[in-house]
């Protein structure tokens, strides 16, 4: 058999590659068209009062390397009072939205109610198995995850350092949301009552749900012989202005005051205890990113703290006439001089 000319043969050839393509003969293949990936777009559920928290979420973001309004959008509602949440909800359903971050129990409750299928990611939430919000811990279960600062675990503690620093003392004030308090079970209150059964302290709580009830628990302090104060996180007892008046408060009547967060201790609380709120807001944004990716949030286990900041504030001390043992300095993670 005779070999095919070396002319034929590259002409055989080169029809091959060009029928491969499709440019032989008028012959067309079908074309996929080319798509942009697609941007998730996040809902914000947040009240006035948490807009920090969700600053310090999307730092988080950024640092897991997301661009806003190019790699992710972020669709916010903030509501200035609770019976807004459920309308700002559905708004984030319908936008609709791939998941909800919400700030808080009211807000996350709001969520829930509004979808059960769009993914839910709270930042910080004290119990929230208590509140509702999760089947357990380790399996949440639903379309709801987050993470949890362990607030109420955490009230022994405090009422341990408490004594420790105050031997004596026997009445305490307890300051809360009422309305927040009792979303949550009032978990919290149970959890310092039972500490104050063991260690001989005994806790009021003033029914708070308005700035002006606070400003009239200050009167029943004063009325009671109120010996400490201890504060919970919560907008109406925690806001920037907020802080300023209970603080200013404790400091005309020489009330030692307790709490968990930095930026008491920053303002003239004398002992601050509890995680790193801050780190946790930013650490949203990985479980979130999880969820984006493809792990149902209720097989994402609730996130908890391994650490917690521990400050003293001995400027605050020595106003109130206060030694703080070196047994209780030892263990401070920070001491304000």
């Amino acid at each position: 058999m005779s070999r095919a000319p070396r002319s034929r043969r590259r002409f055989l050839q080169a029809s091959l590659v060009l029928a491969g393509t499709g440019l032989l003969w008028g012959c067309e293949f079908p074309r996929v068209p080319w798509q942009a990936a697609k941007v998730p777009r996040i809902g914000y559920l947040v009240l006035s009062t948490g807009i920090r928290n969700f600053e310090l979420f999307r730092d988080g973001l950024r640092e897991l390397g997301y661009v806003e309004g190019r790699t992710i959008v972020i669709e916010e509602r903030c509501a200035a009072s609770t019976d807004q949440l459920p309308a700002l909800a559905t708004e984030l359903v319908d936008v609709p939205v791939d998941l909800i971050v919400a700030a808080g129990t009211t807000p996350v409750k709001a969520a829930m109610r509004a979808t059960r299928t769009i993914p839910i990611v709270f930042p910080i939430i004290g119990d929230p198995v208590g509140a509702g919000l999760v089947a357990s811990l380790a399996r949440p279960g639903g379309n709801v995850t987050g993470l949890s600062d362990l607030a109420p675990q955490l009230q022994q503690k405090r009422v341990q350092l408490l004594r420790e620093v105050m031997p004596g003392v026997s009445r305490v004030m307890y300051l809360e949301d009422t309305a927040i308090a009792e979303i949550n079970g009032n978990v919290s209150l149970r959890e310092l009552q039972e500490a104050g059964q063991s260690l001989g302290v005994q806790f009021s709580r003033p029914t708070i749900r308005t700035a002006a009830e606070l400003e009239a628990a200050f009167g029943t302090a004063i009325r009671d012989h109120v010996e400490a104060l201890l504060v919970s996180e919560s907008p109406l007892i925690s806001g920037e202005r907020e802080r300023e008046r209970i603080i200013a408060f404790a400091r005309a009547v020489r009330l030692p005051l307790i709490s968990k967060t930095r930026p008491f201790a920053a303002a003239g609380a004398l002992i601050t205890y509890g995680p790193d709120n801050d780190a946790m807001l930013r650490r949203t944004a990985a479980i979130v990113d999880k969820v984006l990716k493809g792990t149902p949030p209720g097989e994402i286990p609730i996130e908890r703290p391994t650490t917690f900041d521990f400050i003293v504030n001995l400027k605050t001390a020595q106003n109130l006439g206060l030694t703080i043992p070196p047994s209780v300095l030892q263990q401070a993670t920070e001491v304000i001089q």
